[in-house]
């Protein structure tokens, strides 16, 4: 996004457009990489919606049976916790393939653009490798949960914690595709 100062534009964010389909200049190998990331992104962003109505709807359940009804439900806690967890991380991954998550950029903005390509893809490469690790470990310690049962459902304690490798493994899929897209060049057109 840019702003007007008197005769000239101003860039208000350092970061490349790096939101993915930005620019149909990549090659064959990028635009499929970019197609498949779509439907990723655009089924992370249904589970997250989907999640999100689970909550609405069975906090106003607990709610009714609890204060009018006079007789709570145990487990409609439990799923809407679920489905929050479900909705943060799985949903994570949306406002990062259209480059929205939040950048600290005071100390950069005024840099020559290599420059800023440079920062960008070290702070992409390194949320990259953080995601990994996290997606590792969740997936760790999802094994490790499937025994383990939830007392009001019954349900293994898996089921939340598989969206921590899910999430982060969106995550660093879309992190990787940003990080191609820095180091070939491919965001030129999108700029």
């Amino acid at each position: 996004m840019s702003v007007r100062d008197g005769d000239r534009e101003v860039e208000l964010s350092f970061w490349p457009n790096l939101a993915i389909g930005t620019s149909h200049t990549h090659p064959a190998w990028f635009n499929v990489l970019d197609r498949i990331l779509m439907g990723l992104t655009a089924a992370a962003s249904l589970v997250a919606v989907i999640a999100l109505g689970v909550i609405a709807t069975l906090m106003a359940t607990g709610v009714w049976y609890r204060y009018v009804i006079d007789e709570p439900l145990l487990w409609t806690d439990t799923i809407v916790l679920w489905s929050f967890i479900w909705m943060i991380f799985v949903g994570a991954s949306v406002p990062l393939s259209s480059s929205m998550h939040f950048a600290v950029e005071a100390l950069v903005v005024g840099l020559d653009s290599r420059i800023q390509r440079t920062v960008a893809l070290v702070g992409n490469i390194l949320s990259l490798i953080f995601c990994v690790i996290v997606t590792k470990e969740g997936a760790w310690l999802t094994a490790q949960n499937l025994r383990q049962l939830d007392p009001a459902l019954g349900l293994p304690f898996a089921i939340p914690y598989a969206s921590v490798p899910i999430g982060f493994a969106l995550m660093s899929l879309v992190l990787l595709r940003h990080c191609l897209a820095l180091v070939f060049n491919f965001n030129k057109a999108s700029s």
